[in-house]
């Protein structure tokens, strides 16, 4: 982030001074040009938070108000730690109300109770990318100068007055100043600025007695034009939202508050986790990496690992299944599709050979709208699509060694060939998903889910990111095999859901070239003995029933790895935008269906721990269908803060992890590399 500019030389903070300094930032509740516009969300955030924000870390500010007229604007302002001393009285809350007559009010409404302040600065909330130092810096320039006023202002550029024009009633141009020079360049005119309404730093004599915000003496700050957008439009939110984005702003926020992303598939914004400001708090991010490209994710696909090339492997095929995973997993399989598209044409098969498959295992079936948010609108519009069934139209194979029957969708096994989308992460049992998953559970019969499933609810068998020895991921591999899954293409997702690497090639082979990306990418530094942890389902987050993938980065169940201590409290976070969700296994009434502190895998990570829940769709009965008593569903988020705060008094130790059910403990990754055979190391980095 670029330092603030000024006009001059950056004023010297006095050493000592007598001058009170009040922030006043009005907010009113109506709004012309955009609908609540202070309360819309920029980048997860209301628009309103990031000015309370900064002006909360000024160094320069003894006191931050709001002056509102609006209840959920009051609640949102204290959130965020800003006083709302008085309620902003109608007649001052209209489209005509003047910014001076408010901030006057607000003096006047202090000062009657005894409070004076020697310098006012007004703060609006639409200009979220001031931070806190341009605050500070007007007021130093304001005491050291010793004007009237310092005022934030920003370069016109290109926008130059002498290159304006008028237009009479005829159409016809006319200049708007005097133009020496026709199209001059920019660099030879004079140069000129204009206020960008971020700061107004006014001494408070000026503002009373002249009714004015500049006085005899004003001042100006100049602020870069990164920092100097002004919500008016709906476009000035899109700019301010990349802007948001490509700044650091990592100050900028308060020191118990942490973003993480919410809303997969529906949203895909952030949502802010705020804990109390007397507790420890920290942030357990994933390694992460970049998202990719198209041509990247073409290279990879055209580049396959353990087989030729797609458009060599499916000559002569005449039918095509493409197996798709659903709305539970990241996978932007519009954006691989393309490329296969192109693959399977260079073959030489038809389109009307051609169809999508895709694999729910027990889930519910995707709506036309979910299959254009996962195909793309294209593929829903010009090809045959279906949903798996784990009830019907699915055909016996035999069992696995392990004796698990294996049923397949016919759908699947009259392809003459046969591919597969889909994404890795974390899995309680299996290591991770991808690789054979797509086929079984993706696309098995109930029966054959039923028994690959079934060993795990009565004992952790498997583990998170193990794939070497791993019987449940045998058994999956090998039902795979038989059904013959052709060709895969495996993606790993970034912590906002998007692609980070794709693995293309061989079932077998690309996933296991898959998961050593994977276990780098998701590696996280996982802090032990917590008294609280916040774990983030995104971005498996549209279920409840798939709500304890959040506790994927706990992944050892040691004694000495315990994320959360002994009577300490796992907080999930779930946006379940979908509800409930609809499970054939583990849902009510379903032949899995257990209480999951009574689950293999779960158990032991609730015994003995309290069990809160964030999620604003799922009530308290329906918590109450899968989880013991005490274990409680909240809808605001400040509610469940103040259930935390009765059991965890200051200086408790949290953590939040934002993107949990990706995220995997690097201590478990170093272990498993331990565990394997040289021979199976150097067979892994070929």
């Amino acid at each position: 982030m670029g330092k603030p500019s000024s006009t001059g030389k950056k004023p010297q903070i006095p050493r000592t001074t007598g001058e009170r300094v009040l922030a006043v930032i009005p907010a009113r509740g109506g709004s012309r040009s955009i609908i609540r516009k202070n309360l819309k969300p920029l980048d997860g955030k209301p628009l309103l938070s990031y000015t309370i924000t900064e002006a909360l870390q000024a160094k320069r500010l003894q006191r931050v108000i709001v002056s509102t007229d609006d209840d959920e604007i009051i609640s949102t302002s204290r959130k965020y730690g800003a006083e709302v001393p008085f309620v902003r009285p109608q007649y001052l809350a209209s489209d005509n109300a003047l910014a001076i007559d408010v901030v006057q009010h607000a003096i006047k409404t202090l000062e009657s109770k005894g409070e004076e302040y020697d310098i006012i600065v007004m703060l609006q909330p639409t200009s979220p990318l001031r931070v806190a130092e341009d605050i500070d810096t007007c007021v130093n320039l304001l005491i050291s100068s010793k004007a009237t006023s310092v005022i934030s202002v920003e370069s016109v550029g290109a926008n130059h007055p002498n290159r304006m024009k008028l237009i009479d009633s005829g159409g016809r141009l006319h200049d708007y100043a005097r133009e020496v020079v026709e199209n001059q360049p920019r660099q030879k005119l004079p140069e000129i600025y204009i206020r960008n309404g971020a700061i107004y730093a006014t001494r408070r004599d000026v503002l009373m007695n002249e009714r004015s915000f500049k006085g005899r003496d004003s001042r100006a700050y100049v602020m870069p034009p990164e920092r100097s957008v002004n919500i008016d439009e709906e476009i000035d939110f899109i700019l301010a939202e990349i802007l948001m984005r490509n700044l650091d702003r990592g100050e900028a926020r308060a020191t118990n508050s942490i973003q993480a992303p919410w809303k997969s598939w529906y949203e895909n914004g952030m949502m802010e986790v705020i804990l109390p400001d007397d507790w420890t708090v920290s942030l357990a991010e994933m390694k992460g990496s970049k998202a990719v490209n198209d041509e990247e994710i073409k290279e990879s696909i055209l580049s396959p690992i353990g087989t030729p090339r797609l458009a060599e492997m499916v000559e002569g095929k005449r039918s095509i299944c493409i197996a798709v995973d659903d709305l539970t997993k990241p996978t932007e399989a519009s954006r691989i599709i393309p490329v296969l598209m192109e693959e399977l044409r260079a073959g030489g098969v038809e389109e009307e050979g051609v169809y999508f498959l895709i694999s729910t295992g027990t889930h519910r079936p995707l709506t036309r709208e979910d299959l254009i948010k996962k195909l793309g609108k294209d593929i829903v519009e010009n090809f045959r699509v279906y949903n798996h069934n784990a009830y019907q139209n699915n055909k016996f194979l035999g069992n696995t060694r392990a004796g698990t029957p294996i049923y397949i969708d016919a759908f699947f096994l009259n392809a003459d060939f046969r591919i597969g989308i889909g994404t890795l992460m974390p899995h309680p049992y299996a290591g991770f998903s991808g690789g054979g998953k797509i086929v079984m559970p993706g696309l098995a019969g109930i029966d054959s889910i039923d028994a690959n499933h079934r060993p795990v609810n009565e004992s952790l068998q498997g583990q998170i990111g193990k794939v070497q020895g791993n019987s449940r991921r045998e058994d999956i591999d090998e039902a795979a095999g038989i059904a013959r899954l052709d060709f895969i293409v495996n993606t790993i997702s970034t912590s906002r859901g998007k692609t980070a690497g794709v693995f293309a090639g061989h079932p077998s082979k690309a996933f296991v070239k898959a998961t050593e990306a994977a276990t780098r990418i998701y590696s996280t530094t996982v802090p032990y003995g917590l008294d609280v942890g916040v774990f983030n389902a995104f971005p498996r987050d549209n279920w409840f029933l798939l709500s304890l993938n959040a506790l994927n980065v706990w992944g050892s169940r040691d004694d000495d790895k315990q994320v959360v201590r002994q009577g300490g409290t796992i907080v999930i976070i779930n946006a379940c935008s979908e509800g409930v969700g609809e499970h054939g296994l583990v849902g009510k009434g379903m032949r899995h269906h257990i209480r999951r502190d009574k689950h293999g895998t779960f158990k032991g990570l609730l015994e003995g721990r309290r069990l809160l829940f964030f999620t604003p769709t799922i009530n308290q009965r329906v918590i109450d269908d899968h989880y013991p008593k005490g274990v409680l569903a909240f809808q605001k988020w400040e509610a469940l803060v103040e259930e935390l705060k009765k059991h965890h008094p200051a200086g408790t130790r949290a953590c939040v992890f934002p993107c949990a059910s990706l995220q995997l403990d690097e201590a478990l990754v170093r272990e498993a590399r331990r565990e394997l055979t040289p021979t199976e190391i150097l067979s892994s980095r070929k």
